[in-house]
């Protein structure tokens, strides 16, 4: 509130008033006033409004409040015994008696400009909280809701009653207060959002104030409403809770009318995947912008399909352009809903690049590994390396099918491995800190045929897990073949050998020593 000191202190000195004199009418010491013409403290309202009485001038000439509405001096109580007659009447006979009611406010009470308010709040009062007060405050009717709300028993009649013989103090102060609002200065308190006065703070309501004036605009009392919107509350912050819900979703959600394809409502995630802010979809809707912009070409026209025909698979795949020329995969659904009674569609579309480029590559990962000879085992790093993958080519090359191996995690170890290579094996996992090498091994297959095996292995991470892969190449023919060349070479020594003029036991004992050379090779 602010109090214009300076005119306070010049209508003050106009009125020829003494100082003490005109501190005892307004009840206040000399320095209190002193310090009001000063600027240095600020009066209350009260006091305020009562300086201008004493000053004979309205209260906005040294403040800025509103000036009071002078009150009346006529009586509800008439107009309130009508509403008490009618309050018992059923909704059928409350309709019946509507115009007689009418009548009688209008003919009964010709001076009061408002009465379509008390005839409003006649007729509210089945769905809401309402009551009369004149203007000290004192109760004159309030409807059963009222009475329902306090508990009070039927029939209850609050006539004189105050609000503190309905509420705790605090509710009543703040209640008083509003009223007194209304009283002063003339103008309504219409839909508060607070909480439902004598619910404990369990109940929520719109909360609205009016005040009745007669012909010469004097007030003779106020109606008060409570519309209980608790439910409508609850539904609110449901509302919102999804609102931020739909607004971090990582999917595309929108919904738009079937019949022009506008958009209602498009969610932020479309700008991070489409790559347009989301204003050019409310600007250019369905078929101008969604599916000549950014649909990719060669799906365009079964879009455009679908949006004719308003027939869309219940999930359907298409890809889209960005502005800067990516191409992703989307993955969408509609659902036909009805809203404002206009059918609409729901659109949820998912970005599914990665997963489809996923299957590509693991498509053609096993097409790879079906058509190579070459085994490829993977194993859990960090579960004592069981399997997680091997290759199907294990069965030519060891005549067993993969589903042992899976079963038998030592299978491999004991019943294939070459008894003579199994120790070097061991020692060389025990000392290989990193698993990046090459060496080469015997194995048994199911018919009990030696193989030599070229192992590689590295390291991977196979479907987000750290793993050991090891990649199996059958190397028989190529050793088979150095063999082969070295007991030529042999041979040939031998051969030479011969022809040298030696001693002949010497010569017959390396001839010998080579033969068996060659056997063991």
């Amino acid at each position: 509130m602010l109090l214009y000191y300076k005119k306070l202190r010049s209508l003050r000195k106009a009125t020829g008033l003494q100082t003490k004199v005109f501190c005892e009418r307004i009840g206040v010491s000399v320095s209190t006033l002193w310090h009001w013409e000063k600027g240095s403290k600020t009066p209350s309202e009260k006091r305020v409004r009562k300086l201008a009485k004493v000053l004979c001038v309205s209260v906005d000439e040294i403040s800025d409040l509103t000036p009071e509405y002078k009150k009346s001096d006529q009586d509800l109580s008439e107009i309130i015994n009508i509403w008490r007659d009618n309050s018992g009447l059923s909704m059928k006979e409350s309709e019946a008696e509507f115009n007689i009611l009418i009548n009688k406010l209008i003919r009964q009470h010709k001076n009061l400009i408002q009465h379509s308010l008390i005839t409003k709040a006649i007729l509210s009062s089945i769905n809401s909280i309402i009551y009369i007060k004149d203007i000290n405050q004192k109760y004159l009717v309030a409807n059963d809701a009222f009475i329902e709300l306090l508990g009070l028993i039927n029939g209850y009649r609050v006539d004189g009653k105050t609000d503190f013989d309905f509420y705790n103090s605090t509710e009543a102060k703040e209640i008083i207060n509003q009223d007194n609002q209304v009283l002063s200065t003339g103008k309504p308190i219409t839909n508060l959002n607070s909480f439902m006065p004598g619910t404990k703070k369990k109940r929520h309501a719109l909360i609205s104030k009016f005040p009745i004036l007669d012909s010469e605009n004097k007030i003779v009392g106020l109606i008060g409403t409570y519309n209980d919107i608790t439910e409508m509350k609850k539904a609110g912050r449901v509302r919102e809770i999804l609102e931020i819900y739909v607004g971090a979703m990582t999917d595309c959600l929108s919904v738009f009318f079937s019949h022009n394809y506008k958009y209602i409502f498009v969610n932020n995630a479309y700008a991070d995947i489409f790559g347009y802010p989301v204003e050019k979809f409310y600007e250019g809707g369905l078929i101008d912008f969604f599916a000549e912009k950014c649909v990719h070409p060669d799906d365009r026209e079964q879009e455009k399909k679908y949006l004719k025909e308003k027939n869309w698979p219940k999930q359907r795949i298409y890809r889209i352009i960005k502005p800067n020329g990516d191409v992703r995969w989307l993955e969408g659904s509609v659902n036909r809903r009805k809203y404002f009674g206009k059918e609409c569609c729901i659109s949820v579309n998912r970005d599914i690049t990665e997963r489809v480029y996923e299957s590509a590559f693991s498509d053609l990962f096993g097409l790879i590994l079906e058509h190579s000879d070459d085994v490829l085992w993977i194993r859990d790093k960090t579960e004592n390396e069981g399997l997680v993958f091997v290759s199907v080519s294990v069965r030519k090359l060891y005549g067993h099918s993969e589903d042992i191996f899976y079963k038998d995690s030592f299978f491999w170890l004991n019943k294939c491995l070459y008894s003579k290579d199994k120790t070097v094996w061991l020692l060389n996992e025990e000392n290989s800190s990193l698993r990046d090498y090459k060496k080469e091994y015997r194995i048994y297959d199911s018919k009990q045929q030696l193989k030599w095996i070229e192992l590689t292995c590295f390291e991977y991470k196979f479907l987000g897990k750290e793993c050991y892969c090891y990649l199996e190449k059958n190397i028989t023919d190529k050793k088979a073949v150095e063999k082969s060349k070295e007991n030529e070479s042999l041979r040939k020594v031998a051969k030479k050998l011969r022809k040298m003029d030696f001693n002949t036991d010497l010569i017959s004992e390396i001839t010998e020593l080579s033969r068996k050379q060659i056997e063991v090779l």
